[in-house]
């Protein structure tokens, strides 16, 4: 679990690094496309990020997204030049740049965050690392879900509730207006009779 952690950290402060730049006019994915190039000058994640298939579902959770005292994120440059997507020009990149926008990024990254180099394991260690990683992000996927149907089924409870409480309300107002009705009625038949009493005794 603890790469996945490091993995979304780190592309979260990419992503406020590019954001901190104020690219004109670039897109929320835009900026993350910029920011994953930034992420893979690092020689942690050469390869890219490896996990799209959860960051949508933990990019906003608590554990993530509490980071605001960093000021200065570890993602740091030397010079930034973003221009929108839309007003770049094709000529106007070297052909050996990473990506539009990037070409002047230096990136520096505090190897205390990643607690030191890499070092070449057996085959079998590399197998079970991998398998344990695997199973943690499962296991933060799983509990995401459970936390999403979670709050899902307290809203439908909620809801639920509500519609009762309308249901019963709806019922009282008919009752009273049933009642309304009968007390008219009523009136009208007395009111009645009195008219007929009065005419019989005329005719008397």
């Amino acid at each position: 679990m603890s790469i996945i952690i490091t993995a979304i950290g780190k592309l979260r402060r990419c992503i406020r690094q590019v954001e901190y730049s104020n690219p004109s006019g670039a897109s929320e994915q835009d900026i993350l496309n910029r920011a994953k190039t930034l992420l893979a000058q690092d020689d942690k994640f050469k390869k890219g990020f490896k996990f799209d298939h959860v960051w949508f579902l933990l990019k906003d959770t608590e554990k993530f997204g509490h980071d605001s005292n960093r000021e200065l994120p570890d993602c740091q440059w030397q010079s930034v030049n973003f221009a929108s997507s839309q007003s770049e020009s094709p000529t106007s990149e070297s052909p050996n740049s990473a990506s539009p926008g990037l070409s002047s990024f230096s990136l520096h990254i505090n190897e205390q965050n990643f607690g030191g180099t890499s070092t070449e394991r057996p085959i079998g260690v590399k197998k079970a690392k991998g398998k344990k990683k695997t199973e943690e992000e499962n296991t933060i996927v799983i509990e995401t879900i459970r936390e999403q149907n979670r709050q899902l089924s307290e809203r439908l409870t909620k809801g639920k509730d509500d519609r009762q409480q309308n249901y019963e309300i709806q019922m009282l107002r008919a009752q009273t207006e049933a009642k309304k009705v009968a007390v008219a009625a009523k009136k009208v038949a007395v009111a009645a009779k009195k008219v007929a009493v009065a005419e019989n005794s005329r005719g008397e």
